[in-house]
């Protein structure tokens, strides 16, 4: 998020890396009142489904979506998911590293 030209990004990993689409599941009612969802790569290498359900109700819900690409790793070995995810996005978050291997692929 950028606050004046200070950049900020909050990550806790081990979130991510946990996460099981039936938390999602439960909890769709919360998303319905959602009036931005924004969501991390960093789900591609634990629940692709929940990325996936977000992504597309974003789309289908005409909610904004914004999507980070968060890692150069993720761009290297899951660019389809990435790319099938930015397919509903309506704002990209990147760092120059990251902005930079997408220009790449």
């Amino acid at each position: 998020m950028i606050v004046d030209k200070e950049r900020t990004l909050v990550a806790n990993l081990s979130a991510a890396c946990a996460y099981d689409k039936a938390h999602l599941m439960s909890n769709l009612d919360a998303m319905k009142t959602a009036k931005l969802i924004y969501s991390t790569s960093f789900f591609i290498t634990s629940s692709k489904e929940s990325l996936k359900e977000v992504a597309e109700y974003a789309s289908s819900n005409n909610v904004p979506f914004a999507f980070n690409l968060s890692a150069v790793f993720l761009l290297q070995f899951e660019l389809d998911t990435v790319l099938a995810t930015l397919e509903h996005a309506d704002y990209v978050f990147a760092n120059e590293d990251e902005a930079a291997a997408f220009a790449k692929t």
